[in-house]
């Protein structure tokens, strides 16, 4: 009978195993089954493990029975792509850097397949490059092509994380001015690029001097660089102030104190304050000159926290000023007294010597006390004093000091007979204090007898010896130094130089005091001297003095006499502010102040004179220089006043 085998198929993936071929009967009869064949077939497949894909017959051969014809039908077997899953890769990158390779990673190769063996293989990629911002992107892979493997894919990640920017932080170290200061800072990203708007430097803002511990900071608004900060130390110092002082030029001190406003400010906060050393004070901005000598102001500003201590200094010299023909310091009755024809009256020495420039309104006298004029006597300028402008008897006291318990006033001016004040009387606010010249220490109070011939007296030479054997007018000269109780006897001129003579005394009993050159200054000390001695006594002698009043300036600081007498050339500035001043001469006639300046000076005497009380005897008559109102006496120091009157001590000035 006809029995038609068929072999079976089936399917199997790429790299798998063949499935089992088995056959299959159609034609049995009698009940048979493949048991009872004498030979079973044998059944297989053309595919493999290593097949690729595709289909590939199944076969049975070999069965044999006698009772059957025996026909054979193929089967098929399939064989299926096996699924191959490929991987991107991912990776890091810096932002502004370069993109990571991507590559391919596989899951599925069979039959030691590599991606060798693809036909195609996939192309890789990432959507992130060097100007991505911070952040992830992804990576592919595409275009792999096999027909073993069914293909899928699987997507990798590329994170870009920031960059770091290269940071400058300049920090500061400046003076203050006022200003707010700020670190500088720069920030530079890829490429140099500009990120300096990011930088956060508000916390280094300062303008007060000190040393600051400052905190900077960087922040990507984008993100694309990573945050950064730190310290910085900052410094401003304090500044150095300056000062600007208004220069106060030379004063002349006259005995009433002297105002003046200052100005100094400084360019600094701390406010300046004023000080004075010398003979002056200072309230505000106000100074106030008492004495003479060397004021020394100090404008100063304190230290701050912004600025240094400073000051400024200026010296202000201030001299001694002859306002007055004379001035007596002393607030008794006659504190000054002119008898016979005695005058005082002025003169210009810048347009010559005496009568030049004779002035009528001008040479004024001055006294705390009070002006008494006998006689004819005449002041042509005014009198200053404070007594409020009265007239009349003078009490006998002190001001305020009288018989009558004190109610009597000294009064400012006594003029008897025909005398009078030409220019008035003005009223000073108050008494006028004039410095003490310092009296000179260590002066010798041993007597020295100066001679025709120098004999015994250094210091002494002989300039002109008279007739030439020691008789007649002779003259020497008598070099700057100290001196103790010095006479000159008979007919001697002795000159003086520029320079600065000390003497415990002085005489000149005949003879001349001449003045070679000027200045020349006198210093008397007066010490242990008798009672009735004066300290300096001119009277039988005379001063020539053709330099004019500053060319002999003559210093007393104690309360003994000083008598002199005018001359054709009697020419000095005295100041003697405890001393009695006693002046003699013939002055001239005062009545040809008409303008024809024919009156001689044989007893004159120009300069001014300042003293606690001065008398003019006779006609004496003092031309005051109204020059010395444009100068200055060099009055050295303020000595203390004197020791109480001879009569409350020991008979000795």
């Amino acid at each position: 009978a006809p029995l038609v085998i068929t072999a079976s198929g089936g399917s199997m993936t790429y790299g798998g195993a063949a499935p089992v071929i088995t056959a299959g009967y159609s034609g049995f009869v009698n009940n048979d089954s493949a048991s009872m064949l004498n030979a079973a077939p044998v059944c297989s497949t053309l595919a493999t493990s290593s097949s690729n894909v595709g289909s590939y017959a199944s076969s049975c051969l070999g069965a044999v029975d006698a009772n059957y014809t025996i026909s054979y039908l193929a089967g098929t077997v399939q064989v299926n792509p096996v699924p191959l899953v490929v991987t991107a890769s991912g990776g890091t990158m810096t932002y502004g850097g370069t993109a990571p390779a991507i590559g391919a990673g596989y899951s599925g190769f069979v039959n030691g397949d590599s991606a060798s063996n693809l036909t195609t293989a996939p192309v890789c990629s990432t959507q992130a490059t060097s100007s991505s911002n911070v952040g992830s992107y992804a990576s592919s892979c595409l275009g792999a092509a096999d027909a073993n493997y069914t293909i899928s894919y699987v997507g990798g990640t590329v994170t870009v994380t920031p960059a770091t920017a290269v940071i400058r932080i300049t920090p500061y170290n400046l003076v203050y001015d006022g200003a707010a200061h700020a670190a500088a800072g720069t920030a530079a990203g890829v490429g140099g690029v500009k990120l300096n708007g990011d930088l956060n430097l508000t916390g280094t803002v300062h303008t007060d001097a000190a040393g600051y511990t400052d905190t900077w900071s960087f922040t990507d608004p984008n993100g694309n660089y990573a945050p950064a900060g730190g310290t910085v130390t900052d410094v401003i110092n304090p500044a150095q102030p300056v000062i600007t002082f208004a220069t106060v030029g030379p004063q002349l001190y006259e005995g009433n104190p002297i105002t003046i406003m200052l100005s100094a400010a400084s360019n600094g906060a701390p406010p300046v304050t004023i000080t004075a050393t010398g003979p002056a004070t200072v309230n505000g901005n106000t100074l106030t000159i008492t004495g003479v000598g060397t004021v020394t102001l100090t404008a100063s500003a304190p230290a701050s926290q912004d600025w240094l201590v400073a000051s400024a200094s200026q010296n202000v010299n201030v001299t001694l000023g002859m306002g007055w023909g004379l001035y007596a310091t002393s607030n008794t009755c006659g504190a000054i007294h002119l008898t016979g024809r005695s005058f005082v009256d002025s003169y210009d020495s810048a347009a010559g010597a005496y009568p030049a420039r004779l002035d009528q309104i001008h040479g004024s006298v001055g006294t705390n006390g009070n002006l008494q004029l006998d006689g004819g006597a005449n002041v042509f300028g005014a009198l200053y004093d404070p007594n409020g402008n009265t007239t009349g008897d003078c009490d006998g006291g002190h001001h305020g000091d009288s018989d009558d318990g004190g109610t009597a006033a000294v009064t400012s001016l006594q003029a008897n007979g025909r005398a009078k004040v030409r220019g008035g009387i003005t009223t000073l606010p108050a008494a006028l204090v004039f410095p003490n010249p310092t009296i000179p220490t260590g002066v010798p109070t041993t007597s020295q007898a100066l001679y025709d011939d120098c004999r015994n007296f250094s210091g002494c030479t002989v300039v002109n010896d008279g007739d030439g054997r020691g008789h007649g007018r002779s003259e020497v000269a008598l070099a700057p130094g100290t001196y103790g109780n010095v006479r000159v006897d008979g007919n001697v001129t002795v000159d003086v130089r520029a320079g600065t003579y000390n003497f415990n005394s002085l005489l000149v009993a005949g003879g001349s005091l001449k003045v070679t050159s000027g200045p020349v200054i006198i210093n008397l000390a007066g010490g242990q001297l008798d009672r009735d001695d004066a300290v300096l006594d001119l009277t039988r002698g005379t001063i020539a003095n053709s330099a004019g009043p500053v060319g002999l300036i003559i210093l007393y600081g104690g309360r003994g006499a000083l008598n002199i007498a005018g001359g054709s050339s009697a020419a000095a500035v005295i100041y003697a502010p405890y001393s009695a001043v006693t002046l003699s001469g013939n002055g001239g006639d005062q009545g040809d102040h008409d303008g024809d300046h024919d009156d001689a000076n044989a007893g004159g005497f120009s300069g001014s004179i300042v003293a606690a009380t001065i008398s003019l005897n006779g006609n004496a008559a003092v031309h005051y220089d109204r020059e010395l109102g444009n100068q200055g006496v060099p009055v050295a120091g303020a000595g203390s006043p004197p020791p109480p009157a001879p009569s409350d001590r020991d008979g000795r000035h």
